[in-house]
C-alpha cells in the first residue's frame, strides 16, 4: 500500500502536510497519533562520533574558536514530534576542527514514511548560534558509518564541514513498541 502526502516545505526543511494521506482514507497526517496500516515503526540509533572542519558562525569574531553541540531531531507527524525524539550532545569546548562527541541517541519513529531526521550543529560559546545543518528523509537513511555533510542556514554546502556518525535501525512491533 502506497502512502503519499502533499507537503509544503518551509524554512529549515520543516514539512507541513496539507492533505489527508492517500491509503485507506483513515489516517490524517495533521492529527495522526498512530501510523497508517502497513507502516512499520522503527528504532533509530545514531552514534555521533565526531565533527570535522566545523566553521565559525557567520556573525562570529575572527579569533573565536567554536564550542560545538550536535542536535538531532525527528520531524514528522505528531506521534513522532516528541521530546523523546530530540537529542542534544554535550558541548565540546573550543574544538571546531576535529570535535569528538562519542554520544549515542535513540529515537522511536512510528511513521517512517513521513519522517525527517535533522542534524544541526550549534556553537554554544557565548550564545547558541547555528553553524550548519542537514535534513534527510527517514527512508533515505542508510545503516553503517556515514558522513553527514552540513549546509549553511541558506542551504549552501559548507566546504568540508561534516559529522561522522554510525546509524542503525531496528523494526518494532507497532502495537507494543518492542522489537518485532
Amino acid at each position: 500500500c502506497v502512502h503519499a502526502c502533499v507537503c509544503a516545505c518551509m524554512d529549515a526543511c520543516v514539512c507541513i502536510c496539507n492533505h489527508v494521506c492517500i491509503g485507506d482514507g483513515t489516517f490524517n497526517c495533521m492529527t495522526g497519533t498512530t501510523p497508517p496500516a502497513g507502516v512499520q515503526a522503527k528504532r533509530l540509533t545514531v552514534k555521533v562520533i565526531s565533527g570535522h572542519h566545523l566553521p565559525k558562525p557567520e556573525t562570529s569574531q575572527t579569533s573565536e574558536v567554536i564550542s560545538p553541540v550536535v542536535c538531532i531531531e525527528i520531524i514528522g507527524v505528531p506521534c513522532d514530534r516528541t521530546d523523546a525524539n530530540r537529542f542534544k550532545s554535550k558541548q565540546v569546548s573550543q574544538s571546531g576542527f576535529h570535535a569528538r562527541f562519542a554520544e549515542t541517541a535513540t529515537f522511536t519513529v512510528r511513521n517512517t514514511e513521513l519522517a525527517f531526521v535533522r542534524f544541526a550543529v550549534l556553537d554554544c560559546g557565548k550564545v547558541d548560534r547555528q553553524v550548519g545543518q542537514f535534513t534527510v528523509a527517514f527512508n533515505y537513511l542508510r545503516q553503517g558509518y556515514r558522513y553527514v555533510h552540513l549546509l549553511s542556514q541558506s542551504g549552501h554546502a559548507l566546504q568540508g564541514a561534516c559529522l561522522f556518525v554510525h546509524v542503525s535501525m531496528e523494526t518494532l512491533d507497532n502495537g507494543t513498541g518492542e522489537l518485532g
